[in-house]
């Protein structure tokens, strides 16, 4: 994958589950939620070994940001060093 040239991602939503929540946030996001439960939170960018962000288009749709992060390095992040530890985003 390092070889892989990198183009502008854009990643999948990760819908959680939430006994509180609804199906309002799909019509909120446009977006089509998965099953038939509720929906409380939508995490748009994550990086956790539970919950990793995948790829939704190109070359690399599927691979989980984790992933990427660790085999192109800084070079994903415009030469930008940063820790490779988990982070959350909502």
């Amino acid at each position: 994958m390092t070889d892989q040239p990198l183009y502008p991602l854009r990643f999948k939503p990760m819908f959680e589950y939430r006994l509180w929540g609804g199906r309002a946030l799909g019509d909120f996001m446009d977006a089509d939620l998965p099953g038939e439960g509720p929906f409380g939170e939508a995490w748009l960018l994550g990086d956790r070994s539970n919950c990793a962000s995948p790829v939704a288009n190109g070359a690399l749709a599927g691979t989980t940001l984790t992933t990427l992060m660790r085999s192109a390095g800084a070079r994903s992040w415009a030469a930008t060093p940063i820790a490779l530890r988990g982070f959350r985003c909502c």
